[in-house]
């Protein structure tokens, strides 16, 4: 690794511990969570969000707060791979506070994940696991009134053409496909439209159940020079450098 990596690892850490603030352990809902400067509507968002996701609530707070992070920052707000819903209305509700004026995006194939390659992404996941039907989510997110998130049939694969440059960056895009040729279209798909400063979070990257997620966030940001930042919640952060050559 050079200096220059090692300086620019430091300076993202550096970031990323401002953007998240200081973390504190607490039992909310029977789970031991580092919850940072306690945001009580958070708290409130749990019970709401918690049966419709399978996503630990540390891991929820992350993308609770990285919304509030990405509020000043050009673009909307994407998630792929949004299973149940549950994820998604938590960005959309942590949206409604922080950045009312972003629209939120679902991207899922909602018929479950494709077939994964047992080379690569092991042994865990068969076709067809966490599916869920469009109708199913549209209902749930639709409980407290119509919603105005968007949601989108898309299935992620390599090579599939980069999302249409409409003048709209994404600010904020949260990434939970589990398996390397999913994650590897998904990020092709979005990243260079993501804005100076803004975040591409990905879920499966440190799980022992996920290695072809890592393997394809690892390769992706080699080919365009990012650096991942792994957090002890199993997650990877991308922050799009101001300046990328």
């Amino acid at each position: 690794m050079s200096l220059r990596t090692r300086k620019m690892e430091l300076k993202l850490l550096a970031a990323t511990t401002r953007l998240l603030g200081p973390w504190h352990l607490r039992v909310i809902r029977d789970e031991l969570v580092p919850t940072g400067s306690l945001d009580p509507r958070f708290e409130q968002l749990v019970p709401m969000v918690q049966p419709y996701t399978l996503l630990s609530i540390d891991r929820l707070f992350v993308l609770y707060r990285l919304v509030e992070s990405s509020a000043p920052i050009p673009g909307n707000i994407a998630e792929a791979g949004i299973f149940r819903g549950g994820s998604l209305r938590l960005l959309r509700e942590a949206a409604r506070g922080f950045a009312p004026d972003k629209t939120v995006h679902g991207f899922d194939s909602f018929s479950g994940l494709p077939s994964p390659s047992r080379q690569v992404d092991g042994q865990f996941h068969a076709q067809g696991d966490f599916a869920a039907g469009m109708n199913e989510v549209s209902q749930y997110l639709s409980t407290r009134g119509p919603s105005d998130i968007q949601l989108h049939r898309v299935l992620f694969a390599p090579g599939m053409p980069s999302a249409p440059d409409s003048g709209e960056p994404w600010a904020l895009v949260h990434l939970d496909l589990d398996l390397r040729d999913s994650v590897a279209g998904a990020l092709s798909f979005f990243e260079p439209h993501v804005s100076r400063g803004g975040y591409v979070i990905i879920d499966d990257y440190g799980f022992r159940s996920t290695p072809g997620a890592r393997e394809a966030v690892n390769a992706y940001c080699r080919v365009r020079k990012l650096t991942p930042i792994y957090f002890p919640t199993g997650q990877a952060l991308i922050v799009k450098p101001e300046r990328q050559t």
